[in-house]
């Protein structure tokens, strides 16, 4: 069992609880994503591997899984909020996407899932590459 903590420049922090348990034919690492500032569970993530990994650390492809998942269902809240907005059914055109994409671009919760996804993993990600 392990717990990580990041902080972000913003002063916004968040934490990783972690744990692995054997299985037949391998063994599963498990991470939930927790919002400090909030005491709350945003998102948890699991991998089941066969032999071993190859992570920088133990834990880093369940951290990453698991701010990938947070960031795609912010993604989808962000979504629904504006087609219930807009009342929009037909939000397919080229002018609605747009907006809706200015609107993800434009997220604070976003943005720090993707600065978080840097700390995690500063080799794979920058943040113009997450953007």
């Amino acid at each position: 069992m392990k717990f990580y903590t990041y902080e972000l420049p913003n002063k916004k922090h968040f934490g990783f609880f972690c744990h692995a348990y054997d299985r037949y034919g391998g063994f599963t690492h498990e991470s939930h994503l927790i919002d400090l500032n909030k005491n709350w569970i945003i998102e948890s993530g699991k991998c089941h591997y066969i032999n071993r990994t190859w992570e920088r650390f133990s834990y880093q492809s369940t951290l990453l899984q698991t701010v990938h998942k947070a960031i795609e269902r912010r993604k989808e809240s962000i979504k629904i909020n504006y087609q219930y907005e807009n009342k929009n059914d037909n939000w397919r055109k080229k002018a609605d996407r747009n907006a809706l994409q200015m609107r993800i671009d434009k997220d604070e919760t976003i943005n720090d899932y993707r600065e978080l996804l840097t700390l995690i993993a500063p080799e794979y990600y920058t943040l113009e590459s997450v953007a």
